[in-house]
Protein backbone atom coordinates (compact mmCIF):
# COMPACT_ATOMS: atom_id res chain seq x y z
CA UNK A 1 0.00 0.00 0.00
CA UNK A 2 0.92 3.55 -0.19
CA UNK A 3 1.21 4.66 3.25
CA UNK A 4 2.27 8.22 2.21
CA UNK A 5 -1.61 8.92 1.30
CA UNK A 6 -2.05 8.68 4.81
CA UNK A 7 0.33 11.07 5.96
CA UNK A 8 -1.28 14.34 4.90
CA UNK A 9 0.29 17.60 6.05
CA UNK A 10 -3.08 18.98 6.49
CA UNK A 11 -4.02 16.68 9.17
CA UNK A 12 -4.32 19.55 12.13
CA UNK A 13 -6.97 20.63 9.12
CA UNK A 14 -9.09 17.86 8.36
CA UNK A 15 -9.35 16.97 12.17
CA UNK A 16 -10.91 20.59 12.87
CA UNK A 17 -12.74 20.73 9.88
CA UNK A 18 -14.49 17.08 10.11
CA UNK A 19 -14.94 17.19 13.97
CA UNK A 20 -16.87 20.56 13.15
CA UNK A 21 -18.51 19.42 10.41
CA UNK A 22 -19.80 16.12 12.67
CA UNK A 23 -20.70 18.21 15.74
CA UNK A 24 -17.83 16.30 17.55
CA UNK A 25 -16.32 18.62 20.66
CA UNK A 26 -12.62 19.06 20.54
CA UNK A 27 -12.21 16.59 23.86
CA UNK A 28 -13.90 14.34 23.02
CA UNK A 29 -12.35 10.58 22.17
CA UNK A 30 -13.43 9.38 18.53
CA UNK A 31 -13.23 5.53 17.83
CA UNK A 32 -13.67 4.69 14.21
CA UNK A 33 -14.26 1.52 12.15
CA UNK A 34 -14.61 1.93 8.75
CA UNK A 35 -16.14 -0.77 6.57
CA UNK A 36 -19.17 -2.90 5.24
CA UNK A 37 -21.95 -2.39 8.18
CA UNK A 38 -23.13 -5.73 8.05
CA UNK A 39 -23.63 -8.08 10.65
CA UNK A 40 -23.55 -11.57 8.91
CA UNK A 41 -20.65 -11.51 6.70
CA UNK A 42 -17.70 -9.26 8.38
CA UNK A 43 -17.89 -7.94 11.65
CA UNK A 44 -20.77 -7.78 14.05
CA UNK A 45 -21.09 -4.89 15.83
CA UNK A 46 -22.56 -6.20 19.51
CA UNK A 47 -19.15 -6.42 21.24
CA UNK A 48 -17.52 -3.30 19.54
CA UNK A 49 -21.32 -1.73 21.66
CA UNK A 50 -20.98 -3.64 24.83
CA UNK A 51 -17.32 -2.79 25.40
CA UNK A 52 -17.10 1.11 24.14
CA UNK A 53 -19.95 1.57 26.51
CA UNK A 54 -17.92 -0.29 29.51
CA UNK A 55 -15.11 1.75 28.84
CA UNK A 56 -16.93 5.30 28.35
CA UNK A 57 -18.52 4.61 31.87
CA UNK A 58 -15.73 4.04 33.39
CA UNK A 59 -13.05 6.44 31.64
CA UNK A 60 -16.34 9.49 32.66
CA UNK A 61 -15.14 10.61 29.12
CA UNK A 62 -16.79 11.85 26.07
CA UNK A 63 -16.57 9.08 23.39
CA UNK A 64 -17.50 8.93 20.00
CA UNK A 65 -18.11 6.00 17.68
CA UNK A 66 -17.45 6.88 13.97
CA UNK A 67 -18.94 3.88 11.84
CA UNK A 68 -17.77 4.97 8.24
CA UNK A 69 -19.12 2.63 5.74
CA UNK A 70 -22.34 1.24 3.97
CA UNK A 71 -24.99 -0.66 4.97
CA UNK A 72 -26.50 -3.51 2.41
CA UNK A 73 -30.21 -2.92 3.52
CA UNK A 74 -32.48 -0.81 5.48
CA UNK A 75 -33.28 -3.39 7.56
CA UNK A 76 -29.76 -4.18 8.32
CA UNK A 77 -29.37 -0.45 8.18
CA UNK A 78 -32.30 -0.04 11.39
CA UNK A 79 -31.12 -2.99 13.59
CA UNK A 80 -27.34 -1.56 13.34
CA UNK A 81 -29.03 2.21 14.90
CA UNK A 82 -31.61 0.49 17.20
CA UNK A 83 -28.93 -1.67 18.89
CA UNK A 84 -26.02 1.10 19.55
CA UNK A 85 -28.61 3.12 20.91
CA UNK A 86 -29.58 0.32 23.13
CA UNK A 87 -25.82 -1.25 24.36
CA UNK A 88 -23.95 1.48 23.73
CA UNK A 89 -26.01 4.89 25.49
CA UNK A 90 -23.34 6.61 27.05
CA UNK A 91 -21.08 6.53 23.38
CA UNK A 92 -22.17 9.11 20.83
CA UNK A 93 -22.83 7.27 17.86
CA UNK A 94 -22.26 8.72 14.02
CA UNK A 95 -22.54 6.81 10.91
CA UNK A 96 -21.04 8.07 7.62
CA UNK A 97 -21.05 6.94 4.07
CA UNK A 98 -17.49 5.51 3.43
CA UNK A 99 -17.39 5.12 0.04
CA UNK A 100 -17.43 8.96 -0.37
CA UNK A 101 -13.35 10.13 -0.90
CA UNK A 102 -14.02 13.18 1.05
CA UNK A 103 -14.87 11.35 4.38
CA UNK A 104 -12.35 8.51 3.57
CA UNK A 105 -9.44 10.79 2.92
CA UNK A 106 -10.21 13.03 6.25
CA UNK A 107 -11.80 10.40 9.10
CA UNK A 108 -8.03 9.20 9.48
CA UNK A 109 -7.33 12.68 10.64
CA UNK A 110 -10.27 13.12 12.82
CA UNK A 111 -10.36 10.40 14.88
CA UNK A 112 -7.91 8.81 17.94
CA UNK A 113 -8.56 5.08 17.78
CA UNK A 114 -9.17 2.54 15.28
CA UNK A 115 -11.53 -0.72 16.05
CA UNK A 116 -12.26 -3.56 13.96
CA UNK A 117 -13.37 -6.49 15.79
CA UNK A 118 -13.64 -8.75 12.63
CA UNK A 119 -15.25 -12.40 13.19
CA UNK A 120 -16.69 -14.07 9.85
CA UNK A 121 -14.70 -16.58 7.88
CA UNK A 122 -14.55 -14.98 4.90
CA UNK A 123 -11.94 -12.12 6.44
CA UNK A 124 -9.34 -12.93 5.57
CA UNK A 125 -6.22 -10.25 5.32
CA UNK A 126 -7.93 -7.47 6.58
CA UNK A 127 -6.46 -3.83 4.72
CA UNK A 128 -8.22 -1.21 7.40
CA UNK A 129 -5.98 -1.50 9.85
CA UNK A 130 -2.95 -1.16 8.31
CA UNK A 131 -4.46 2.02 6.78
CA UNK A 132 -5.05 3.07 10.65
CA UNK A 133 -1.97 2.43 11.04
CA UNK A 134 -0.15 4.26 8.27
CA UNK A 135 -2.20 7.13 9.07
CA UNK A 136 -0.99 6.85 13.07
CA UNK A 137 -3.98 5.77 14.82
CA UNK A 138 -3.93 3.20 17.61
CA UNK A 139 -5.61 -0.11 16.94
CA UNK A 140 -8.40 -2.62 18.75
CA UNK A 141 -9.31 -5.71 16.82
CA UNK A 142 -9.79 -8.85 17.05
CA UNK A 143 -7.28 -11.83 17.25
CA UNK A 144 -8.52 -12.93 14.08
CA UNK A 145 -7.02 -14.50 11.14
CA UNK A 146 -5.08 -12.04 9.26
CA UNK A 147 -4.77 -9.89 11.85
CA UNK A 148 -2.46 -12.11 13.94
CA UNK A 149 -0.20 -11.14 11.99
CA UNK A 150 -0.26 -7.62 11.13
CA UNK A 151 -0.93 -5.92 14.28
CA UNK A 152 1.39 -6.54 17.11
CA UNK A 153 -0.47 -7.24 20.62
CA UNK A 154 0.52 -4.17 23.14
CA UNK A 155 2.94 -2.29 20.77
CA UNK A 156 0.46 -1.01 17.23
CA UNK A 157 -2.94 -1.15 19.60
CA UNK A 158 -5.00 -4.39 21.05
CA UNK A 159 -5.79 -7.63 19.84
CA UNK A 160 -8.54 -8.71 21.90
CA UNK A 161 -8.74 -12.49 21.74
CA UNK A 162 -11.56 -14.58 19.67
CA UNK A 163 -13.04 -18.14 20.62
CA UNK A 164 -14.98 -20.10 18.20
CA UNK A 165 -16.74 -23.68 18.50
CA UNK A 166 -14.58 -26.86 18.10
CA UNK A 167 -13.88 -28.18 14.73
CA UNK A 168 -16.47 -31.31 14.80
CA UNK A 169 -19.46 -29.31 15.88
CA UNK A 170 -19.81 -27.36 12.46
CA UNK A 171 -21.03 -30.81 10.35
CA UNK A 172 -24.66 -29.62 10.42
CA UNK A 173 -23.85 -26.37 9.19
CA UNK A 174 -21.84 -27.63 6.69
CA UNK A 175 -24.09 -30.06 5.48
CA UNK A 176 -27.04 -27.13 5.12
CA UNK A 177 -25.12 -25.37 3.05
CA UNK A 178 -23.72 -28.40 0.81
CA UNK A 179 -27.84 -29.42 0.18
CA UNK A 180 -29.14 -25.62 -0.62
CA UNK A 181 -30.75 -25.26 2.73
CA UNK A 182 -29.02 -22.70 3.37
CA UNK A 183 -27.54 -20.00 1.11
CA UNK A 184 -23.51 -18.78 1.38
CA UNK A 185 -25.32 -15.27 3.51
CA UNK A 186 -26.92 -17.68 6.12
CA UNK A 187 -23.91 -20.25 6.17
CA UNK A 188 -20.98 -17.60 7.11
CA UNK A 189 -23.48 -15.75 9.29
CA UNK A 190 -24.19 -19.08 10.94
CA UNK A 191 -20.31 -19.82 11.29
CA UNK A 192 -19.73 -15.89 13.07
CA UNK A 193 -23.02 -16.55 15.38
CA UNK A 194 -19.94 -18.95 17.01
CA UNK A 195 -16.78 -16.67 17.42
CA UNK A 196 -17.40 -14.52 20.45
CA UNK A 197 -14.93 -11.82 21.19
CA UNK A 198 -13.83 -11.39 24.39
CA UNK A 199 -15.77 -8.31 25.46
CA UNK A 200 -14.09 -7.68 29.25
CA UNK A 201 -10.77 -7.58 27.40
CA UNK A 202 -12.28 -5.07 24.42
CA UNK A 203 -13.19 -2.82 26.88
CA UNK A 204 -9.81 -3.15 28.92
CA UNK A 205 -8.46 -2.64 25.26
CA UNK A 206 -10.40 0.86 24.94
CA UNK A 207 -9.87 2.06 28.89
CA UNK A 208 -6.43 2.11 28.76
CA UNK A 209 -6.32 4.05 25.53
CA UNK A 210 -8.63 6.33 26.52
CA UNK A 211 -6.70 7.44 29.71
CA UNK A 212 -3.53 7.77 28.01
CA UNK A 213 -2.82 10.49 25.44
CA UNK A 214 0.70 9.44 25.34
CA UNK A 215 -0.10 5.33 24.88
CA UNK A 216 -2.27 6.40 21.59
CA UNK A 217 1.03 8.85 20.39
CA UNK A 218 3.56 5.78 20.88
CA UNK A 219 1.13 2.75 19.65
CA UNK A 220 -0.13 5.44 17.20
CA UNK A 221 3.93 5.97 16.13
CA UNK A 222 5.18 1.66 16.07
CA UNK A 223 2.25 1.32 13.91
CA UNK A 224 2.90 3.56 11.72
CA UNK A 225 6.76 2.92 11.44
CA UNK A 226 5.40 -0.92 11.01
CA UNK A 227 3.56 -0.01 8.23
CA UNK A 228 5.97 1.67 6.42
CA UNK A 229 8.60 -1.06 7.16
CA UNK A 230 6.48 -3.78 6.04
CA UNK A 231 3.07 -3.15 4.19
CA UNK A 232 4.36 -0.43 2.01
CA UNK A 233 4.37 -2.10 -2.07
CA UNK A 234 8.24 -2.36 -2.17
CA UNK A 235 8.42 -5.21 0.77
CA UNK A 236 5.08 -6.81 -0.07
CA UNK A 237 5.87 -7.24 -4.13
CA UNK A 238 9.45 -8.59 -3.11
CA UNK A 239 7.57 -10.78 -0.53
CA UNK A 240 6.02 -12.13 -3.16
CA UNK A 241 8.43 -13.02 -4.86
CA UNK A 242 9.77 -14.82 -2.33
CA UNK A 243 7.25 -16.63 -1.73
CA UNK A 244 6.86 -17.39 -5.31
CA UNK A 245 10.65 -18.83 -5.23
CA UNK A 246 9.53 -21.17 -2.02
CA UNK A 247 6.89 -22.51 -3.64
CA UNK A 248 8.74 -23.52 -6.81
CA UNK A 249 11.38 -25.13 -4.88
CA UNK A 250 8.73 -27.05 -2.92
CA UNK A 251 6.98 -28.18 -6.62
CA UNK A 252 10.44 -29.12 -7.79
CA UNK A 253 11.13 -31.46 -4.59
CA UNK A 254 7.99 -32.75 -4.62
CA UNK A 255 6.83 -31.44 -1.20
CA UNK A 256 3.18 -32.36 -0.78
CA UNK A 257 1.29 -31.20 2.57
CA UNK A 258 -0.81 -34.13 3.91
CA UNK A 259 -3.99 -33.76 5.26
CA UNK A 260 -6.59 -35.84 5.87
CA UNK A 261 -9.68 -34.88 3.78
CA UNK A 262 -12.83 -34.62 4.87
CA UNK A 263 -15.95 -36.55 3.31
CA UNK A 264 -17.03 -34.13 1.44
CA UNK A 265 -13.87 -31.37 0.52
CA UNK A 266 -15.83 -28.50 -0.62
CA UNK A 267 -18.06 -28.71 2.42
CA UNK A 268 -15.93 -28.94 5.27
CA UNK A 269 -17.01 -28.27 9.17
CA UNK A 270 -16.15 -24.83 8.85
CA UNK A 271 -14.69 -24.69 12.46
CA UNK A 272 -12.28 -27.57 11.28
CA UNK A 273 -11.77 -26.05 8.22
CA UNK A 274 -10.76 -22.13 10.09
CA UNK A 275 -9.49 -23.74 12.94
CA UNK A 276 -6.66 -21.51 12.22
CA UNK A 277 -8.66 -18.28 12.72
CA UNK A 278 -9.69 -17.22 16.51
CA UNK A 279 -7.40 -17.35 19.29
CA UNK A 280 -8.80 -20.54 20.53
CA UNK A 281 -11.61 -23.30 20.11
CA UNK A 282 -13.53 -23.93 22.97
CA UNK A 283 -12.91 -27.50 24.45
CA UNK A 284 -14.03 -29.04 27.63
CA UNK A 285 -11.71 -27.27 30.25
CA UNK A 286 -13.05 -23.99 29.40
CA UNK A 287 -13.86 -22.15 31.80
CA UNK A 288 -17.19 -20.19 31.50
CA UNK A 289 -18.49 -17.36 33.88
CA UNK A 290 -21.57 -15.34 34.06
CA UNK A 291 -21.26 -11.74 33.23
CA UNK A 292 -23.81 -10.01 35.69
CA UNK A 293 -27.21 -8.39 34.54
CA UNK A 294 -31.09 -8.84 34.72
CA UNK A 295 -31.34 -12.37 33.52
CA UNK A 296 -34.50 -12.38 31.81
CA UNK A 297 -34.38 -9.37 29.98
CA UNK A 298 -31.12 -9.45 28.59
CA UNK A 299 -32.15 -12.93 27.26
CA UNK A 300 -35.39 -11.37 25.80
CA UNK A 301 -33.29 -8.97 24.10
CA UNK A 302 -30.85 -11.39 22.93
CA UNK A 303 -33.64 -13.89 21.43
CA UNK A 304 -35.57 -10.91 20.20
CA UNK A 305 -32.56 -9.56 17.95
CA UNK A 306 -32.27 -10.14 14.52
CA UNK A 307 -28.58 -9.95 14.43
CA UNK A 308 -28.26 -12.45 16.68
CA UNK A 309 -31.80 -14.80 16.20
CA UNK A 310 -31.64 -15.66 12.47
CA UNK A 311 -30.17 -19.29 12.83
CA UNK A 312 -31.50 -20.28 16.33
CA UNK A 313 -32.27 -23.80 15.10
CA UNK A 314 -28.23 -23.76 15.48
CA UNK A 315 -28.61 -23.08 19.01
CA UNK A 316 -30.72 -23.90 22.15
CA UNK A 317 -33.92 -22.35 23.04
CA UNK A 318 -33.89 -19.62 25.79
CA UNK A 319 -35.42 -21.86 28.03
CA UNK A 320 -31.86 -23.62 27.93
CA UNK A 321 -29.96 -20.72 28.15
CA UNK A 322 -31.85 -19.84 30.83
CA UNK A 323 -31.33 -22.53 33.08
CA UNK A 324 -27.40 -22.62 31.96
CA UNK A 325 -27.11 -18.59 33.13
CA UNK A 326 -28.92 -19.91 36.24
CA UNK A 327 -26.63 -22.35 37.10
CA UNK A 328 -23.64 -20.32 37.07
CA UNK A 329 -24.94 -17.53 39.29
CA UNK A 330 -23.49 -20.08 41.77
CA UNK A 331 -20.22 -19.55 40.12
CA UNK A 332 -17.86 -20.35 37.01
CA UNK A 333 -18.11 -24.05 35.78
CA UNK A 334 -15.72 -26.02 33.13
CA UNK A 335 -17.78 -26.66 29.78
CA UNK A 336 -17.24 -30.58 30.87
CA UNK A 337 -19.32 -29.58 34.41
CA UNK A 338 -21.66 -27.84 32.47
CA UNK A 339 -22.72 -30.76 30.28
CA UNK A 340 -22.22 -33.51 32.51
CA UNK A 341 -26.03 -34.02 32.39
CA UNK A 342 -26.91 -33.64 28.64
CA UNK A 343 -27.52 -36.30 26.37
CA UNK A 344 -24.60 -36.93 23.56
CA UNK A 345 -26.91 -35.53 21.02
CA UNK A 346 -27.32 -31.42 22.90
CA UNK A 347 -23.54 -31.55 24.01
CA UNK A 348 -22.89 -29.65 20.70
CA UNK A 349 -25.82 -27.57 20.89
CA UNK A 350 -25.08 -26.69 24.22
CA UNK A 351 -21.73 -25.64 23.30
CA UNK A 352 -22.62 -23.79 20.31
CA UNK A 353 -25.32 -21.88 22.83
CA UNK A 354 -22.33 -21.07 25.31
CA UNK A 355 -20.75 -18.89 22.62
CA UNK A 356 -23.61 -17.10 21.02
CA UNK A 357 -24.43 -16.38 24.79
CA UNK A 358 -21.13 -15.08 24.96
CA UNK A 359 -21.16 -13.08 21.93
CA UNK A 360 -24.09 -11.65 22.78
CA UNK A 361 -22.31 -9.93 26.58
CA UNK A 362 -23.85 -12.60 28.81
CA UNK A 363 -20.96 -15.22 29.31
CA UNK A 364 -17.20 -14.87 29.30
CA UNK A 365 -15.52 -18.00 28.18
CA UNK A 366 -11.53 -18.22 28.48
CA UNK A 367 -9.57 -21.19 27.17
CA UNK A 368 -6.54 -22.36 28.83
CA UNK A 369 -6.65 -19.80 32.09
CA UNK A 370 -9.61 -19.35 34.36
CA UNK A 371 -10.86 -15.62 34.56
CA UNK A 372 -9.57 -13.13 37.18
CA UNK A 373 -10.98 -14.76 40.68
CA UNK A 374 -11.70 -17.73 40.00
Amino acid sequence: MDCAAFDDPRHAQFRSDLRAELAIGAEAIVVLYLGRLVFHAKAHPLPMYLALEEAARRSGKSVCLVQAGWFPNTAIEAEFKVRGQIYAPSVTTIYVDGRRPEYRQRLWHAADVFVSLADNIQETFGLSPIEAMAAGLPVVVSDWNGYHDTVRDGIDGFRVPTITAPAGTGGELALRYALGEDDYDRYIGTASLCTAVDVAECASAFGRLFASESLRRSMGAAGKERARDVFEWRHVVRAYQELWHELAQRRRLGVVPKKAQPADPLREDPFALFSSYPTAQVDGDSVVTRVGGDLERQLDQLYGMPMMNFALHFFGGQEESRQLLVTLEHGSRTVDELLTSSSPERRDVLMRTMIWLAKGGLLQIRVGRPPPGC
